[in-house]
């Protein structure tokens, strides 16, 4: 933990971080798309049984990068929420 609290929140900081998981939230979007993107251009140059394992496996893949999306930009959320709880509390 850093600073010198002893209790409480460092509300800019919690914001900070709230702020660095919405961008690695965008970049695992950006991932995703990207693979997406991908394994269509493999598609038009890619035809049989391997190609569909293929894209059968992108799709497991794509879900769980869509959940992790959304997971990161749920803490994000959930931490900025908490920052602006503190410091409604704390000027109240």
């Amino acid at each position: 933990m850093g600073g010198n609290l002893t209790e409480g929140m460092d509300t800019g900081r919690v914001k900070d971080v709230a702020g660095r998981l919405k961008q690695t939230a965008a970049k695992i979007g950006e991932v995703n798309s990207e693979g997406a993107s991908t394994t269509g251009e493999l598609a038009s140059n890619w035809l049989g049984q391997d190609m569909q394992s293929w894209s059968d496996s992108w799709n497991d893949v794509s879900k769980t990068l869509q959940q992790a999306q959304t997971a990161m930009e749920q803490f994000a959320q959930k931490a900025e929420s908490n920052a602006e709880l503190q410091e409604q509390t704390s000027q109240g």
